[in-house]
């Protein structure tokens, strides 16, 4: 089958028959069919717009309705009919855990193909960074266990958006026309028109480092739908946001030691030792467990290689004298 761009619209209707639709699965997956596919997608996009629908708020009120729904709602219009037996039964808690079974799958389908079809969704595994080139040519290099999602048509709204879990240092292109970029994570709203900086959003934490530039950070308000008031940044400067303390803390420091993490260096000056540990847990997806509790009261400053855990653990082991235990992901300090 000769795939068209007819064919294609036919797919994103899903009006395909069951064959044509793993023929095009198939096809798509090639490398040099990606242009012709997501070029006619887009033309598709912008020909039969569609509702962009907010997930996680639809998804939240329809939970809230089936568990706040009074009973006399949930009972059927009542229908006075000869019964086959006298006694009257009323629908029971399966009926409704039977309903929720049905339409549950049907509205995470549709929640997955509106994510499939408008973003493009990077990802990196424990020990390893990745370096991604957006369509406006800036610059995005991924740490360890992090998530990038970024509109496949970054030029279709106002603004230029991505969202961020994990940590990911920036370095923003300059728009022609001026038009902003956006850094949406957990707790902050970041936006730049041409600058570089790290952001990290990991264990209810969110920092950003402005390392060239100048942005403007919004903390999201976690407890009320409004945001709070816009902080400008200038370069050496971080701002953070952590789920125990709500207010932004803003202070200078030395992007280094944030950012030397793209060129595989770990960089620590007077760092509590168990901040250290936490790093490394993030990058390796390990677990340390620390049986001797004087250890808590250290500090590291140093360079520790990046790219090799074993060298780490050797290193931190000659620093403070402990014996080092691993089993598989748990290491133990003794």
């Amino acid at each position: 089958m000769i795939i068209t761009k007819e064919i294609l619209f036919e797919y994103f209707f899903g009006r395909v028959t069951t064959v044509q639709k793993e023929v095009i699965e198939e096809w798509k997956k090639k490398p040099e069919n990606e242009d012709f596919f997501f070029a006619c997608l887009e033309e598709w996009e912008n020909s039969y717009p569609q509702h962009r629908p907010n997930e996680a708020a639809a998804l939240e009120r329809y939970k809230r309705f089936m568990l706040e729904m009074p009973p006399q709602a949930r009972q059927p219009n009542k229908i006075k009919v000869q019964p086959l037996n006298t006694i009257q039964r009323k629908p029971s808690q399966w009926y409704w855990m039977a309903a929720a079974a049905v339409l549950l799958p049907l509205i995470f389908m549709s929640l997955w193909q509106v994510e499939y079809f408008y973003y493009q969704t990077y990802t990196t595994q424990f020990g390893e960074t990745k370096t991604i080139i957006l369509a406006d040519q800036s610059q995005v290099v991924l740490n360890a266990h992090s998530t990038l999602k970024v509109p496949r048509d970054m030029f279709a709204a106002g603004a230029r958006e991505v969202w961020l879990t994990g940590e990911g240092f920036f370095n923003i292109a300059k728009h022609p026309i001026h038009q902003k970029f956006l850094v949406h994570t957990d707790k902050l709203d970041i936006e730049v028109l041409g600058t570089k900086f790290n952001v990290s959003d990991r264990r209810g934490s969110a920092r950003i480092v402005l390392e060239e530039g100048k942005v403007k950070v919004t903390p999201v308000a976690v407890d009320a739908p409004e945001r709070e008031e816009a902080l400008v940044m200038h370069p050496g400067e971080s701002i953070e946001v952590t789920s125990a303390r709500r207010a932004p803390v803003k202070k200078y420091v030395k992007p280094e030691l944030y950012t030397a993490w793209r060129e595989n260096k770990l960089i620590f000056e007077q760092t509590p030792l168990f901040e250290v540990l936490q790093t490394i847990e993030d990058y390796y997806g390990i677990q340390f467990v620390v049986e001797d509790s004087s250890l808590s009261k250290e500090q590291f400053t140093g360079v520790l290689p990046n790219n090799d855990l074993g060298v780490i653990l050797k290193s931190l082991s000659r620093t403070y004298g402990f014996t080092i235990y691993r089993e598989e992901q748990t290491v133990r300090l003794q």
